[in-house]
């Protein structure tokens, strides 16, 4: 299937201090970059590769080179959602969904991330993994790199959950991280998601992404992507869990969207990065068509 993408100029990368104070050098950093895609009849035939999800692969590359630089490799972990990785029980329905992926350290200790979804019975509410498989209906498709067979993107797997205002998706990490980052695909109902990180300190953050609405564009978008990465501006702000909470433009629909290459930062960032420059704010490009708004709580 002819894959057409559009509307990029509303969907540049966005580079944000958010929080920024300019009398400290601690700071916040949101990266975002989104792919406006189309399927005819809202069915996925094929899925893109990152050689078309241009934006969001830029968002990406620029988030992981800003943790790559201030974070010990050995501490930076990427989930894919892959049987490799432990991902074994695929279109699991009806039951408790609960993970628990560990990556191994330099110095030999080990970081835990647990993936859990404690709704059950209601096939609408829950998180389960899936591949595409050429029939799936609706947008929803794993990442994979450039140049890949169609077979191998269609048996790329992602972690499938629902948009809706129910949704108990949660993260949990043995240790104090300070960056997170994440694709996701089929959010096309100008839903707001809403992501909230518990603090090390055990007070709450939200960072909510309104993504391109529908009815911004003259044709049917489906199968979108995007990227957003998130790094903690200070200590305090380093969290161990971060939860989702998904609307649909129209509440209760649930529509079911699907996430993948979810990256973490842990151990804490080493060292506080310097006040950003004016070369530094000019990295991410523009923020066009994206709002991004940030809330905390004690």
């Amino acid at each position: 299937m002819k894959l057409n993408k559009f509307g990029l100029i509303l969907t540049t990368l966005a580079f944000s201090t958010i929080g920024f104070d300019s009398g400290s050098s601690a700071w916040a950093a949101s990266f975002f970059g989104e792919d406006i895609q189309h399927f005819k009849n809202g069915e996925v035939k094929d899925a893109p590769d990152l050689s078309i999800l241009q934006n969001s692969n830029t968002a990406e590359l620029e988030f992981l080179s800003a943790i790559g630089s201030s974070a010990d490799a050995s501490g930076i972990a990427t989930v894919n959602f892959e049987a490799e990785e432990g991902f074994t029980e695929l279109g699991k329905t009806g039951d408790e969904f609960f993970y628990k992926v560990s990556r191994e350290k330099a110095d030999g200790s080990i970081f835990n991330i647990t993936i859990s979804d404690p709704n059950k019975g209601d096939i609408a509410l829950h998180t389960s993994i899936e591949k595409t498989a050429g029939n799936v209906t609706g947008g929803r498709y794993g990442i994979s790199e450039a140049n890949k067979t169609m077979e191998e993107r269609l048996s790329n797997q992602f972690l499938n959950t629902n948009a809706g205002k129910d949704s108990k998706l949660k993260f949990s990490f043995s240790e104090a991280t300070s960056a997170f980052g994440f694709y996701g695909t089929d959010f096309e109902r100008g839903g707001v998601m809403a992501i909230e990180f518990t603090r090390v300190t055990g007070t709450k953050e939200y960072i909510s992404l309104r993504l391109s609405n529908p009815e911004d564009f003259d044709k049917t978008i489906r199968g979108t992507a995007f990227y957003f990465g998130h790094i903690a501006e200070s200590e305090d702000e380093y969290f161990t869990e971060v939860r989702f909470d998904i609307s649909d433009a129209a509440k209760g629909t649930n529509d079911m969207v699907a996430f993948d290459r979810m990256t973490f930062a842990s151990p804490a960032l080493k060292q506080e990065v310097p006040e950003p420059g004016i070369g530094l704010l000019a990295l991410g490009g523009v923020l066009s068509g994206v709002a991004l708004k940030r809330r905390k709580s004690s």
